[in-house]
């Protein structure tokens, strides 16, 4: 069997072959591309919602938002405020917290995500308990991104018993006479707004019997 292209090519781009004594012609044909609309997410109906949870981390150096499914197994998305700005000292801010929640909502409405259910928690453990500038602005940028919003819950972790803080002792130093006098004068100003003398008399006698004066 041998193949050949009969005639010279033509703008169509005719091509042939032989089968035997035979020689078929055939045309490429110019396939234009089907648009499909690809839908992702499942299928729900009018007035129905897809839930996620949106796990917000707000710190005094970045804003985590981190969105996964009900079970928290598979990410969706996740944006930090670090990642919309330029300069370190504005990660944490209120600004970088909203650009990030607007591209999550964005993707959020890409994947069929309707409404989230929100986990706010700030650094928690020995260290502070209050989260970061970006959680309020996070959360707001979030509702009005047309996402509905189910539950809000804090998971700041907060310890029954903690491990030994960073940094050294912060206890008054009695053994000197600096020490002392700052005591004295601590007791003096608790006393002044309590407006109780009596009770800055009877502290500064207590403590005057028991530490010798060198």
């Amino acid at each position: 069997m041998s193949t050949f292209v009969s005639g010279a090519a033509k703008e169509d781009d005719c091509y042939g072959f032989s089968i035997g004594a035979q020689t078929v012609h055939s045309k490429r044909k110019n396939r234009e591309p089907k648009e499909e609309n690809v839908t992702l997410g499942p299928t729900v109906r009018e007035g129905e919602h897809v839930f996620g949870v949106a796990h917000i981390f707000a710190s005094f150096n970045d804003t985590f938002l981190h969105v996964t499914d009900l079970s928290g197994r598979e990410t969706l998305v996740r944006i930090t405020g670090g990642m919309k700005v330029k300069a370190d000292r504005d990660e944490s801010s209120p600004y970088a917290a909203m650009l990030a929640a607007q591209d999550v909502a964005q993707r959020c409405k890409e994947l069929g995500v309707s409404a989230l259910h929100i986990k706010l928690r700030a650094t928690g453990g020995n260290k502070t308990k209050t989260p970061g500038p970006g959680a309020q602005s996070a959360l707001r940028a979030l509702a009005r991104s047309g996402m509905r919003i189910g539950r809000i819950e804090d998971v700041t972790p907060i310890p029954t018993d903690s491990t030994r803080r960073k940094g050294g002792r912060r206890d008054f130093i009695l053994d000197s006479k600096t020490g002392r006098n700052q005591l004295f004068l601590s007791i003096r100003v608790i006393g002044h707004y309590m407006n109780d003398s009596v009770l800055v008399c009877s502290l500064l006698r207590e403590l005057h019997a028991e530490i010798p004066v060198s």
